[in-house]
């Protein structure tokens, strides 16, 4: 069952990308058939069924190259409220990492990224628990990993990332 979780992250924009083609082929088909006494009309509306399937096409392309890189890595960082995916400006952005395992599907801890400036990639820093408090406040699966998970961490953020320790939490 784990594995078929993790082959979905690639099968799902594939089938993104046939519903796009398809979708593209019967928009300009149907709308073509409809628009036929009206030559301009029909170019144009093909133009916009065009560019609005090449869109898609882009979006399940990025979709794809983020399910594959995961599957053959085995982990990736993920921003967290789709909505936020556009917005690319400086500030805090709450992060998940996530690891793949056959045994267990896939596990996440989340933290903070605050983006600095614009850039690519964008300067940062990452906010996690310090090495006295990793143990206490990170999942069972990350505890005695903190260097390897802050490789990975750096690996996909970039070379000018840098790691600031959370604050102590009150109480």
């Amino acid at each position: 069952m784990a594995k078929l979780i993790l082959w979905w992250q690639v099968a799902r924009p594939g089938l993104y990308f046939l519903g796009c083609v398809a979708f593209g082929a019967f928009a300009a088909s149907v709308g073509g058939t409809l628009l036929a006494e009206y030559p301009g009309l029909v170019q144009v509306f093909i133009a916009g069924v065009a560019i609005f399937a090449g869109f898609g096409g882009l979006w399940t392309f990025w979709l794809l190259a983020d399910g594959l890189g995961f599957a053959r890595r085995g982990y990736r960082l993920r921003q967290l409220h789709s909505h936020e995916y556009w917005r690319w400006t400086p500030g805090p952005k709450l992060c998940v990492y996530e690891e793949w395992t056959p045994e267990t599907g896939i596990r996440q801890f989340s933290f903070v990224r605050e983006i600095l400036a614009d850039g690519y990639p964008a300067p940062s820093v990452v906010r996690i628990p310090g090495e006295s408090q990793w143990e206490t406040e990170t999942p069972e699966w990350a505890r005695g990993r903190r260097a390897e998970i802050l490789q990975r961490i750096r690996e996909c953020t970039g070379d000018n990332t840098q790691f600031a320790e959370l604050e102590r939490r009150a109480g």
